[in-house]
């Protein structure tokens, strides 16, 4: 991250038309060469501590900017490639991967992508009645940049809110208030997780970058160096699961993910790549965690007609 001596890059963005919606503004210039939101449904919304309004990946092309005034939300904006500039409480800064900018709720506040530039980007929006007096209490509230990002552990987070947002009903609306919560404790210790232990974030890394291939117990243990009674302990302890149900649990991740940014995979091939050798046995696991099989889901999200 560095300061921007000259700020007169965001001053185009005042000649631009607003967009009122009762007392918040927005401006845009819309430049980009990929768009994906998710949804969420949440029961009593005025009513939940807090919970995420929105999740957005976006590719951000040259000259894109966005400003927003009196919003209400507070806007995680991950930067996952390139650069982009922003500005808030008058101060700019340029924005590298793997830092985060938080979008104050009701502070006037913008980015925009730098001629010849680019800018891959995740955004979560959160909202709640408890949020304003979380962010000050935790100091959060005068706080524009994260730096030293553990980008790992934030893109999970983001994927977790990608799983939350295929189902419905109550409990839905719980797990996006947990997983607010955990974000929300995320931003206050944004780098490492020290309280778990070496070992067990060796396996969590070793689990998302073989999640293609069938992957056993023995195998695990032989890698970690542990008896299976070790790591089934320090598993419940630190994940609340044993190892094999976290293989699964990534797995289906890796699908949903997969099937919402590759529609031109079929899902015999997604199948293939996260570890199961046959469709059907996917497709009911898929169903399992998300109350839909992989077709619907892609239905779900406008991907198939």
């Amino acid at each position: 991250m560095k300061i921007l001596s000259d700020t007169g890059c965001f001053d185009r963005g005042r000649r631009l038309q607003p967009q009122v919606a009762g007392q918040m503004t927005h401006w845009h210039i819309q430049r980009r060469s990929f768009f994906r939101a998710l949804p969420f449904l949440v029961d009593d919304a005025e009513q939940q501590m807090f919970y995420c309004e929105g999740c957005y990946e976006v590719k951000l092309l040259a000259g894109a900017h966005y400003r927003r005034w009196r919003v209400p939300t507070l806007s995680v904006e991950y930067v996952r490639e390139g650069t982009l500039l922003v500005r808030q409480r008058g101060v700019g800064r340029i924005m590298e991967a793997g830092e985060i900018f938080l979008m104050q709720p009701e502070i006037d506040s913008e980015f925009l992508v730098a001629p010849r530039q680019s800018c891959h980007k995740f955004s979560i929006t959160v909202k709640g009645k408890l949020l304003k007096g979380f962010l000050r209490e935790s100091g959060l509230d005068a706080i524009d940049v994260l730096l030293d990002v553990n980008r790992r552990r934030f893109e999970r987070l983001f994927h977790r809110f990608e799983e939350i947002s295929a189902g419905t009903g109550r409990d839905n609306t719980l797990q996006n208030t947990l997983a607010c919560v955990e974000l929300l404790e995320f931003l206050r210790r944004p780098g490492p997780v020290q309280e778990i232990p070496p070992r067990l974030q060796e396996l969590r890394d070793y689990l998302a970058d073989h999640l293609e291939q069938p992957l056993s117990l023995e195998q695990l243990t032989r890698h970690l160096g542990c008896s299976r009674t070790h790591l089934h302990r320090l598993c419940l302890r630190c994940f609340g699961m044993p190892p094999y149900q976290m293989l699964v649990r990534m797995r289906m991740h890796r699908a949903a993910g997969l099937l919402l940014k590759h529609p031109e995979l079929s899902i015999k091939e997604i199948t293939e790549q996260v570890g199961y050798a046959n469709a059907l046995n996917f497709s009911t696991e898929f169903r399992k965690h998300f109350h839909l099989s992989p077709r619907e889901y892609r239905r779900r999200n406008g991907l198939l007609e």
